[in-house]
């Protein structure tokens, strides 16, 4: 039942994430190879993918220090490019905890808030963070919450 909003979630953060789209000239070689739990989350079989008990993986090399990773979550992806870096994090909690977690957060470091969408499975907050643009969209899982960050 959630399979779906997953793999776009996960197509959208490379869309996002990768140069070269929408005439922007062509695409720039990747600096970094990408890291997952699970090798090919698009020809997964179709059982239902487990975030809790896969095997957290590093951060991109060079991901940048002061971006708010959620507490307790676990990375279960995570690549960049040369302009750009998007991890996804799972953790069993709720999407309101998660949310209030990171406008507080926020609040603290002094981000500015952008943009908020907000629909019935998953909540997008776009920051302007220091020299850096995070966008983070947090998605209901059947067994917890994704949470897709892309830090340019």
């Amino acid at each position: 039942m959630y399979r779906y909003p997953v793999i776009l979630l996960i197509i959208t953060a490379f869309i996002v994430a990768c140069p070269g789209g929408k005439g922007n000239g062509p695409a720039k070689k990747s600096e970094g190879a990408m890291t997952a739990a699970h090798p090919d989350p698009l020809s997964a079989s179709k059982e239902k993918l487990n975030y809790a008990s896969m095997d957290p993986v590093p951060l991109p090399r060079d991901f940048p220090e002061g971006v708010y990773l959620y507490a307790g979550a676990k990375t279960i992806a995570g690549f960049h490019t040369a302009e750009n870096y998007a991890v996804t994090l799972y953790t069993p909690d709720d999407i309101k905890t998660i949310v209030a977690s990171y406008k507080e957060r926020a609040k603290l470091e002094q981000w500015k808030e952008l943009k908020v969408l907000t629909l019935s499975d998953q909540t997008v907050i776009k920051y302007k963070a220091g020299d850096h643009a995070v966008t983070v969209r947090v998605t209901r899982e059947a067994a917890g919450s994704l949470i897709a960050l892309t830090v340019r």
